[in-house]
């Protein structure tokens, strides 16, 4: 791994996002071995060390597994909606070899950020969309 980095829309490089803006990771690799295939992973922890989310994807090249081939460069960006809550998160970056199912490389803490000005919700570290509705009815009350 040679950097990894959180930006904002415009592809500027920024440390900390407000509640609420889509969270854009990227990161550049360049392999130092021979990769018939890889996918690229990515851990969201709290500050406590627990994952919160976790998404990835194979890397493609003209509708295939990509092969990598040392000094072979890749960037890779992802993005994911930002539901979390205020706080410092930690993103953890691996790479799995797609042929030979072994880790071809894992990082922990590749980086971190702060989510500020997000909804502030003590008991838990996302803020899920939700609808909540209550019916009283004093038809039966004793």
């Amino acid at each position: 791994m040679l950097d990894a980095w959180l930006e904002d829309a415009a592809g500027e490089r920024i440390v900390n996002l407000e509640g609420g803006e889509r969270i854009r990771l990227a990161v550049e690799l360049e392999a130092v071995d021979e990769v018939a295939g890889a996918g690229i992973g990515f851990i969201i922890a709290n500050a406590d060390g627990i994952g919160v989310t976790e998404f990835g994807a194979p890397i493609i090249e003209e509708g295939r597994f990509a092969p990598l081939r040392p000094g072979t460069r890749v960037t890779v960006r992802a993005e994911v909606e930002n539901f979390l809550t205020q706080g410092r998160y930690f993103v953890h970056c691996g790479v799995n070899r797609t042929e030979s199912k072994g880790v071809a490389l894992y990082v922990h803490n590749a980086f971190d950020f702060v989510v500020y000005a997000g909804v502030d919700t003590p008991n838990g570290v996302v803020a899920l969309p939700s609808e909540v509705e209550a019916t009283v009815d004093r038809g039966q009350e004793r």
